[in-house]
């Protein structure tokens, strides 16, 4: 799911920049629009996802500056992504929304009304203390204790 619709595309960008964008052989191609559209999304929710971020399917829950930076991020992939298709040159505003995506990925940039899980972001761990070995599982490769052979979580 998309975080702009076309209209906002539109304003961001202009119809006749959309349309240029994606007029191939003299005929504007609304299929490819949308496809463009949707990889924009996947490209910016794999980058909330590797925070650790909930991916946000409902906007309605959340802060309007979230809700505003996730558009114009998606705004800036967009753009990124596709104006090289006809050589339009990126503008400078949209490269510098893209330069908020490493931090948002390192955590120095958080987002208003989301938690990252570091259980679920990449290099995150979740894992459960009463796993044992058997049928369908798989046998635990770190255990509890440590090198002295404490248990540094205190038995949880």
């Amino acid at each position: 799911m998309a975080y702009n619709s076309t209209t906002e595309i539109d304003y961001a960008i202009t119809a006749a920049t959309r349309q240029r964008l994606f007029t191939d052989a003299g005929s504007y191609v609304s299929a490819a629009f949308d496809q463009a559209l949707a990889r924009a999304s996947a490209y910016l929710n794999a980058a909330l996802s590797t925070a650790g971020y909930p991916v946000p399917v409902d906007t309605a829950s959340l802060p309007t500056d979230t809700v505003d930076l996730l558009k114009s991020l998606e705004v800036a992939v967009f753009v990124t992504r596709n104006y090289p298709r006809k050589g339009l040159k990126i503008p400078a505003e949209h490269r510098e929304t893209m330069n908020v995506l490493p931090g948002i990925i390192d955590g120095s940039v958080p987002l208003p009304g989301l938690s990252p899980s570091t259980a679920t972001a990449i290099g995150g761990v979740m894992w459960s203390g009463s796993a044992t070995s058997g049928a369908g599982q798989i046998d635990p490769v770190f255990g509890r204790a440590d090198a002295n052979g404490d248990d540094p979580l205190g038995g949880y």
